[in-house]
């Protein structure tokens, strides 16, 4: 996170070498279409909800885009003598189902908790099919997809010559929005996805992700077909299969159910981080497909039908419906993260709305919506790493970023409080391919200086309440009231200040605790892989030099097997050497954070219960005044 510490490090203007803009216009990630709205508080949630239904298309230029001056030569080729305007708005309606985007896997981020609750539930609800929030959206979500439909269907008309717009808008009906039946649909395609690309991964030898690749950007079809042509001359004409292939499909006459499950064990995350149940039916759908196709290569018959025709996953056996959205924190156990970021990755949940935990250092793939809610916060958070902070650019957005398989998009909805001050980093200004890194740097240093001013309140306090005990009665008079309306305004602010330090101490000893977790789990298990490899080297004992380390044994130098099992034992233990090191030192900098801030609270407590009673005082006097001068009235008015 940039903060003017870092750059007082590294002078010089910011470099745009490692942000997202820079890297998108690379075409080293996926490219992002952001959207942007400041809005009243009460509207954050509905929005954010009835967007994320909206649909958003591919343009020419996008991978995965579908052409559909392409498409109608295809139509054209199969169908002879079909009319050239028929061949035409087939090839447009095609084009637009394939362009489509929607109800994708969404990572949520928020500071507030009551907001990621209320905006997790509302999805969950849609899911299960609650009527009242159903229709609660979807006429707002009816209206929306028309327009991003009309827009998609002018520009793919557009590709065949001159359009008159007008007229065409007038053509494009209201569509029929059922979100359950949106929602149901597209989780099956995910987990269908995900259970394809396994399945095909193991039994070809290849990289799971590259296969979910094709399927995204509709190349699987092609994939397949390939395989089918080589399959069909296996065993028979093994000379016309080219090399790679024919190795492969050798391959498979060694591989059962037995070995195809081995093979997925080793892959490891996410599926063995998923909930027991749903570890065993994901394992079950994808050895059933990996055999089924196994078998037919060892028959020499096409596998495409293994994979197109197989039935649509059970979303409820499933549990993925019941498990469509959650909201989680820094104070959530750490297995129940893994747990359901491993289900995110698989398809079977579609959202996860959470606070800092899953901003930081978290890489998951096939995210292709992320919604940034930055609700008001009174004062400039302590915390640099929350989402309202710089933090709600680069690394919320960068979760959607892994594959560049087709378009993301990003939707940020900022309280309207914040608009015209500098203060929120804007998913505009993070994918500006020239000037990201000095917004941001512009972002952070107006939030510091924000922050000074606010921190300045406590000392001016301070300051005055030492003054007041110099004040004369007739002197405090006059300005009573003046006082009393500066002092609630900086009691205030100071109010503000402590939750936010107490909000802030809470973050971080809920930091330390889950550094301290995930240091035990890594180092019980590196302990656990150190003595699994020492018991293989039980046959010749080792020398122990005078640091404690143990030397290589020349029985092992000449025994290449002995060797790299000694490589391996030498290389955990350095590893877990520097990674117990690397955690203390993170622990003692968090404490002296813990610590620094409990100072803070302290001073911040003691001088608001001082201002406090010095408001009592001042209110009692201006009552008592106003009584005097009420009295007065009277004698006045009597005469």
């Amino acid at each position: 996170t940039p903060t003017s510490e870092l750059y007082e490090l590294f002078k010089g203007d910011p470099l745009d070498d490692l942000s997202l803009g820079a890297a998108i216009e690379l075409g080293t990630i996926r490219p992002i279409k952001p959207e942007m709205a400041y809005l009243e508080e009460g509207d954050l949630i509905d929005q954010a909800v009835v967007h994320y239904f909206d649909d958003y298309y591919l343009e020419e230029g996008m991978i995965g885009y579908v052409d559909p001056l392409e498409l109608k030569k295809q139509i054209i080729k199969a169908e002879t003598g079909i009319e050239d305007s028929v061949a035409q708005e087939r090839a447009i309606n095609q084009a637009l189902a394939l362009n489509r985007i929607r109800c994708q896997r969404n990572m949520g981020f928020s500071d507030d908790k009551e907001t990621r609750k209320e905006l997790a539930g509302i999805y969950q609800k849609i899911a299960n099919g609650d009527r009242e929030t159903i229709e609660k959206y979807q006429g707002e979500v009816a209206k929306l997809r028309q327009k991003s439909e009309c827009d998609a269907r002018l520009k793919l008309a557009q590709k065949f010559g001159a359009v008159d717009e007008v007229e065409f808008r007038k053509t494009v009906a209201l569509p029929v929005v059922n979100l359950k039946q949106d929602i149901a649909t597209e989780q099956q395609k995910d987990i269908q996805r995900a259970i394809n690309s396994y399945a095909l991964a193991l039994v070809f030898n290849e990289k799971h992700t590259d296969i979910a690749e094709k399927d995204r950007t509709h190349k699987l079809d092609d994939y397949l077909k390939e395989w089918d042509q080589h399959i069909a001359k296996y065993k028979t004409k093994n000379d016309e299969i080219p090399k790679p292939f024919l190795t492969k499909l050798e391959s498979c006459e060694t591989k059962s159910r037995e070995t195809l499950k081995e093979a997925l064990e080793k892959l490891g995350a996410p599926i063995s981080k998923l909930p027991t149940a749903q570890k065993e039916a994901i394992t079950k759908l994808i050895l059933d497909r990996a055999e089924a196709m196994v078998t037919k290569v060892k028959g020499s018959e096409p596998i495409s039908e293994v994979i197109t025709g197989a039935p649509q996953p059970n979303l409820v056996a499933l549990q993925a419906t019941a498990n469509y959205s959650s909201a989680i924190d820094m104070s959530t156990p750490q297995s129940t993260i893994d747990e359901q970021l491993a289900q995110i990755e698989i398809g079977l949940r579609t959202h996860i709305v959470a606070d800092q935990v899953i901003a930081t250092g978290v890489s998951i793939r096939d995210i292709l919506n992320v919604q940034i809610i930055n609700t008001n916060s009174p004062v400039i958070e302590s915390d640099i790493n929350v989402i309202n902070g710089i933090l709600s650019g680069p690394q919320a957005a960068g979760r959607c970023v892994r594959n560049k398989d087709t378009e993301a998009r990003v939707q940020q909805y900022i309280d309207q409080r914040y608009e015209g001050k500098g203060l929120i980093l804007t998913v505009d200004a993070v994918i500006d391919p020239k000037n990201s890194a000095a917004k941001t740097r512009e972002v952070m240093e107006n939030r510091e200086k924000q922050a000074k001013k606010e921190a300045a309140v406590l000392r001016l306090l301070k300051t005055e309440l030492k003054g007041f005990e110099a004040f004369t009665l007739f002197q405090r008079c006059v300005p009573l009231h003046e006082k009393i309306e500066g002092l609630v305004k900086k009691l205030e602010t100071l109010d503000n200040l402590l939750k936010d330090k107490e909000k802030s101490l809470l973050s971080q000893q809920l930091k330390q605790v889950k550094v301290e977790e995930l240091h035990s789990a890594k180092k019980k298990s590196l302990v656990e892989e150190i003595d699994a490899l020492e018991k293989e080297l039980y046959i010749v004992p080792g020398r122990k030099g005078k640091d404690g380390a143990t030397p290589l044994p020349p029985e092992y130098a000449r025994n290449a097997s002995l060797y790299l099992v000694w490589v391996k034992i030498t290389l955990k233990k350095a590893t877990l050497e520097a990674e117990t090191k690397e955690v203390r030192q993170t622990i003692k900098e968090i404490e002296a954070e813990v610590e620094k801030l409990e100072e803070a609270i302290k001073e911040i407590q003691a001088t608001f219960r001082e201002g406090s009673l010095e408001l009592e005082k001042l209110r009692a006097e201006e009552e008592r005044m106003l009584k005097q001068m009420e009295e007065v009235s009277k004698q006045f008015t009597a005469v």
